[in-house]
């Protein structure tokens, strides 16, 4: 089974510099210098990364 989530639904974690949707794709351009390093051995973390979020539905299984 397929569940197509709209895009509309997401929340990003960080804006991207652009957001287009065309023809049911979703074309993001990555704002300069974003990126997404957690804890490395230095001790950096840079969380400026572009993450679309949104909750799956839950699936209901007869029974």
């Amino acid at each position: 089974m397929t569940t197509l989530i709209p895009w509309n639904r997401g929340e990003w974690t960080n804006q991207p510099a652009a957001v287009v949707e065309q023809e049911g794709d979703l074309l993001v351009t990555a704002a300069e210098s974003s990126d997404a390093w957690r804890v490395t051995s230095y001790g950096f973390i840079h969380d400026t990364e572009h993450a679309l979020l949104a909750p799956f539905p839950q699936e209901r299984h007869g029974g």
